[in-house]
């Protein structure tokens, strides 16, 4: 439980670094992208908005 605690709190001090104000959210998608491949998500990106799924399209 541990692992997936300090987990968890490793992801979320690398989304508060991102600066995400409201019409500018495209550092954050790129890293929702980036966390997507690297888990073998996939992803597609509609402006800012990214999508995920846990299939493979």
């Amino acid at each position: 439980m541990e692992t997936i605690m300090n987990r968890f709190l490793e992801l979320f001090y690398k989304i508060s670094e991102i600066p995400r104000e409201s019409g500018k959210e495209g550092k954050f998608a790129s890293f929702l992208e980036g966390f997507a491949k690297e888990h073998q998500l996939y992803c597609f990106r509609d402006g800012n908005i990214s999508r995920f799924s846990m299939d493979t399209e």
